[in-house]
C-alpha cells in the first residue's frame, strides 16, 4: 500500500533548470523542501534523485525505510505548475511481503502523519488525501 497526497500551491515553479536533467521532471523544489523539514524534525531522509516520474528520496524512521516521491501536473508547458503530489510507500523485503510484515496504515504510520502535518502546516498549501491503493508488487 501506499498513500498519496495531492498539494495544491503555487510555491513552487515545477521546473527549475538543471544541467544534465530533463527540465519537464518536474518537483524538484518540492522533494528538496520536504526532504530538508523531514530532516528537521528528526527523520534521516536523504537528499532527492530524478526519476522518470519526479523526484524520490529515502526516508528512515526506526528500522523501516521509505520512499517517498514528488511529481507535479504541468497544465501548459512553460507555466508554473500548481497541482503536485507526495507518494509515501514503505520498503518491504520479499519476506516482509510473505510474512505479512511492515504494513503501513495510513491513518498511523509516524512518517505519513508528520508528512501530512508538515504540507497541512503551509498556509499556501492545500493538500488533499488520495484514496490509498496497492502499491504493484514490490
Amino acid at each position: 500500500m501506499h498513500v498519496v497526497l495531492e498539494v495544491k500551491t503555487d510555491r513552487f515553479t515545477g521546473t527549475a533548470p538543471r544541467a544534465g536533467v530533463n527540465e519537464l521532471i518536474g518537483s524538484d523544489e518540492l522533494a528538496n523542501w520536504l526532504s530538508a523539514a523531514l530532516r528537521e524534525h528528526d527523520f534521516g531522509a536523504v537528499d532527492p534523485w530524478a526519476e522518470d516520474h519526479g523526484w524520490d528520496f529515502a526516508l528512515r524512521h526506526g528500522d523501516i525505510v521509505y520512499l517517498v516521491s514528488c511529481s507535479c501536473d504541468f497544465e501548459d508547458d512553460g507555466k508554473p505548475a500548481t497541482d503536485f503530489f507526495v507518494q509515501i510507500a514503505v520498503t518491504r523485503s520479499l519476506i516482509d511481503r510473505l510474512l505479512g510484515r511492515r504494513k503501513m496504515n495510513a491513518a498511523t504510520d509516524p512518517v505519513v502523519v508528520a508528512i501530512r502535518a508538515l504540507l497541512r502546516g503551509q498556509a499556501d498549501m492545500q493538500v488533499t488525501d488520495q484514496d490509498a491503493e496497492p502499491a504493484a508488487a514490490g
